[in-house]
């Protein structure tokens, strides 16, 4: 075999693998994100629930949005305005779980919207109900979505002062990364943010759920190889520490508060007064990762949702 074709075959052969390492990235990413976003499995694309319809028992005012990606998907939105509105009013993003859509806690919403004289506006991810589609291989696409949503306030001329991400579990994930992508592209974007019930990794939610860290040596390079390990620890720690509130339960069944819990990971570098412990309230052990603010209190009984709303309310000047 002359030298010209050895050169073209080991050409053609470096091709061949680097197409197969694409596409086994490419098909294992989507399998990977089928997990860590079950909502676009529970309602996937193109099945939303009716949106809300305006009468009399809703003095609320919404107002329903279609917002563009850098990725061209068009997310399901809605801003709701409280019924007293304000100078300077805080605006705050939800960012869902990952089973979750906005329509499983709309109501809570209004009634915080109103609490707290804030405009809240609620979204679903890609692939999840009323929102666009998209290849879902990785875990950019959620953080654009996210990104999306600040960019539309700040094209608006809002103050990143009055701008609050407000996350639970994954969605807690999403919007630490939110708030770093925008303080990395400029140091005066700093935007408040509530990591609620969230995770450290998605490799240690697994080990916890497996009752076994053995495999992660394994796990961990794979998901970071498919950018589905969702790792906000790094991002949460470069964030300036104020305007950061973690919410957090020693009690939740769902995120194990010693193996994989956020704020188990992150405790030894966040100040005290920036973390509310939940002692479940109203609420069962096995029901405080999903359990609604409202029914969360911590040893004083104070409601998550006073908590949340002071630090809303302080974040915007």
């Amino acid at each position: 075999m002359k030298l010209q074709e050895i050169s073209e075959y080991l050409r053609l052969s470096t091709l061949l693998q680097i197409a197969a390492v694409i596409l086994l990235r490419y098909f294992l990413g989507i399998r990977a994100g089928r997990i860590v976003l079950k909502s676009q499995t529970l309602v996937p694309q193109g099945s939303g629930r009716p949106r809300l319809n305006l009468n009399s028992n809703h003095a609320t005012q919404f107002e329903y949005l279609n917002v563009m990606t850098t990725d061209n998907v068009i997310l399901d939105t809605v801003e709701i305005n409280p019924v007293s509105r304000s100078a300077n009013e805080p605006y705050v993003i939800k960012f869902n779980g990952n089973s979750m859509t906005y329509h499983d806690h709309l109501e809570a919403i209004i009634a915080a919207a109103n609490d707290m004289g804030a405009v809240i506006i609620a979204f679903d991810y890609p692939n999840v109900g009323n929102s666009g589609h998209i290849k879902l291989y990785s875990q950019q696409p959620l953080v654009n979505a996210g990104i999306a949503q600040v960019q539309r306030l700040l094209n608006k001329g809002l103050a990143p002062s009055q701008i609050t991400l407000d996350g639970s579990s994954l969605g807690g994930a999403i919007a630490t990364l939110v708030a770093k992508h925008f303080y990395d592209l400029e140091p005066s974007i700093h935007l408040a943010l509530i990591n609620d019930r969230s995770f450290s990794s998605v490799t240690a939610v697994g080990a916890s759920m497996i009752g076994t860290d053995r495999f992660n040596f394994l796990i961990k390079p794979l998901l970071y190889a498919l950018h589905w390990e969702v790792n906000a620890l790094a991002a949460f720690q470069k964030l300036p520490k104020s305007k950061r509130l973690v919410l957090f339960s020693k009690h939740d069944q769902t995120i194990h508060y010693d193996k994989a819990s956020f704020h188990k990971a992150i405790e030894d570098s966040l100040d005290p007064n920036h973390a509310y412990e939940i002692i479940n309230g109203n609420t069962l052990d096995q029901e405080v990762h999903r359990a609604p603010r409202t029914l969360l209190l911590n040893q004083e009984d104070e409601p998550a949702t006073d908590v949340v709303k002071k630090f809303v309310l302080q974040s915007k000047y």
